[in-house]
């Protein structure tokens, strides 16, 4: 889907996400999905140039849903290395780049 480049592209990111997953799987699951969809929708729309598009799976047998966040910048997404403390952005990045058995497993940025 195709996300419009402003904070109603966002919302309408987080609320695919909600509607595509549906009401069977643990609410603190959907929240985080819901969350960190809008975290990568956020970034791509504030940080990237043309348009931004999502894409999500759900594998029922491991229990894990891929989110997509495209763009279409020749730029590769970076780390902030700054403190979060005090800061109201640029930590989105971060909540998604958590090692594995955090809230999320990173596969990694693709540039595909």
């Amino acid at each position: 889907m195709v996300l419009a480049r402003d904070d109603g592209g966002v919302q309408h990111a987080r609320d695919a996400v909600l509607r595509f997953l549906g009401d069977e799987l643990p609410v603190t699951f959907i929240r985080d999905a819901v969350l960190l969809t809008g975290e990568l929708a956020s970034n791509a729309i504030a940080h990237s140039v043309g348009q931004c598009g999502l894409e999500a799976s759900f594998s029922v047998a491991l229990g894990k849903l891929r989110v997509e966040i495209t763009d279409q910048s020749s730029e590769m997404p970076s780390l902030s290395t700054a403190e979060p403390f005090g800061r109201a952005a640029g930590m989105g990045l971060q909540l998604v780049a958590r090692p594995n058995g955090s809230a999320v497993d990173r596969d990694g940025i693709s540039d595909d």
